[in-house]
């Protein structure tokens, strides 16, 4: 049982693979030339799930305990969305909705399968929950402030990128306890969004007894993700901040806004201008950078989703629910057929993976190789191989690997790239010309490799170089 090949599900599985016998401690050798700490590439919480699952159940694979875990997932999500969103309105019938509503809506499936990493998913799986104890907090108690943070570590030992969806869903429900219905005005939201930054900077201190700081630090910091060492280190807090731009424009809107009757209005018109306004920006800056755009989709589906609800409850605008629902299952369909209309679930690895056995076989466990493309989420998931790249780019300590890995992908200046992989001490490269079953063909310049280095083994598009 296997996800397609443009999933990230396999990266999840390479690094538990590699705890299941060696556990967390040290580096984690086969990716970004083994300079990275395992507890930078992920936290304890998921490998240690799906090695479970796998031991419990007699599972062939962790991709097989991946799809059980995103089973459970699914199911908890609903529960989550239920509870908190009763929670809201103090009506089940609306509750019931959104649970039907959110089962039938197609993004979710298809991203957490086709292109999201594991951690991704279950995060945002278990977010509702996170959520639902914040709501729960009070001045006068203690308990659920305490709930509140250590959900909010769990998530962040699951995926650290979860953090803007608890700073956004935390806004929703400040703006939503804060707002009076009857004066239509909100009160003492100061006091609600203090205690929404102290449970977000707890959880984020929990978390980091785990990662250490050296991983913030690093995302900070991390010329893959657009940052220098440095001095560029600072303007990268500047540059990060630029995200924050349309939460806050979200915001303004929300609280200047007479029009809400009702709270849980509030909340979604928080929750759905944030993530609206997150994708749009991002999407006018680059439409073509898909990757980056596409990820608020998720969360604008849940919201998207609660609105529909609301409205079949309340009998109004059935055309606005119909063209709701339409709207996603048609980005949906049209990402599925730019992906090729693979198979959710398929037994059978994908096709050009006997390229990546084959450098495996060449380079043995001692020769660094460079991957492109999806192969370079399954390589490890399958065979132990050491490679310049990998698969959680923003923890990656090395400096060196990402401009390299430009340069040899894109440059069309076969001496720059030579000079780069003998910098590295690159054995091997594989290449994925067009006629490959490969998916991401990143290679530009497939001239340039008749001099870099000689041909070892060539089928179906795909070609092994050992370089000179």
């Amino acid at each position: 049982m296997y996800p397609p090949q443009t999933s990230l599900i396999p990266a999840a599985a390479a690094l538990t693979r590699y705890i299941a016998e060696h556990g967390f401690g040290g580096n984690y050798p086969y990716w970004y030339l083994g300079s990275t700490p395992i507890k930078y590439l992920t936290g304890p919480i998921l490998p240690t799930i799906l090695i479970v699952l796998k031991n419990a159940f007699g599972l062939a694979s962790f991709f097989e305990a991946s799809y059980l875990l995103l089973l459970v997932t699914y199911s908890l999500s609903l529960m989550g969305w239920f509870v908190l969103i009763k929670a809201l309105t103090n009506n089940s019938k609306i509750a019931l909705i959104s649970g039907i509503v959110l089962a039938v809506f197609p993004w979710k499936y298809f991203f957490s399968l086709t292109l999201a990493d594991l951690p991704f998913s279950v995060s945002r799986g278990i977010l509702p929950f996170a959520l639902f104890a914040f709501f729960k907090t009070k001045a006068n108690t203690k308990v659920w402030f305490w709930a509140s943070a250590i959900l909010g570590a769990l998530l962040l030992l699951i995926d650290p990128t979860i953090i803007s969806d608890l700073l956004v869903g935390f806004m929703a429900i400040c703006f939503y306890k804060a707002f009076r219905t009857k004066s239509l005005k909100f009160k003492k939201i100061g006091v609600y969004v203090s205690r929404a930054f102290k449970i977000v900077l707890l959880a984020t201190l929990f978390s980091t007894i785990w990662y250490t700081p050296g991983l913030w630090l690093t995302i900070l910091a991390n010329p893959s993700t657009g940052g220098l060492s440095g001095v560029g280190a600072i303007l990268r807090v500047f540059s990060l901040s630029k995200t924050a731009v349309p939460v806050l424009i979200a915001i303004v809107v929300v609280y200047a806004s007479h029009k809400f009757k009702s709270r849980f209005a509030v909340f979604l018109a928080t929750w759905l201008f944030s993530f609206g306004f997150l994708t749009l920006f991002r999407f006018i800056a680059d439409w073509d950078f898909w990757q980056d755009w596409s990820a608020w989709v998720w969360e604008l589906e849940f919201g998207a989703a609660l609105f529909v609800a609301y409205l079949f409850y309340t009998k109004r605008y059935f055309v606005i629910q119909i063209s709701t629902l339409l709207s996603f299952v048609i980005v949906t369909l049209i990402f599925y057929n730019h992906f090729g209309k693979g198979r959710f679930i398929s037994d059978e690895l994908p096709p050009y993976i006997n390229s990546v056995g084959k450098l495996g076989e060449l380079a043995g466990s001692s020769d660094l190789v460079f991957i492109s493309g999806s192969s370079v989420w399954w390589a490890n998931a399958l065979y132990d191989v050491k490679q310049v790249r990998g698969g959680a780019d923003r923890a990656s300590v090395n400096s060196l690997w990402p401009k390299a890995a430009w340069i040899v992908r894109e440059s069309d200046d076969g001496e720059e790239t030579q000079k780069y992989l003998e910098e590295l001490d690159v054995k091997y490269v594989l290449v994925h010309t067009e006629s490959s079953k490969e998916f991401f063909h990143d290679f530009k310049y497939l001239l340039k490799w008749n001099s870099l280095g000689s041909v070892v083994w060539s089928q179906e598009g795909d070609t092994i170089y050992k370089i000179y």
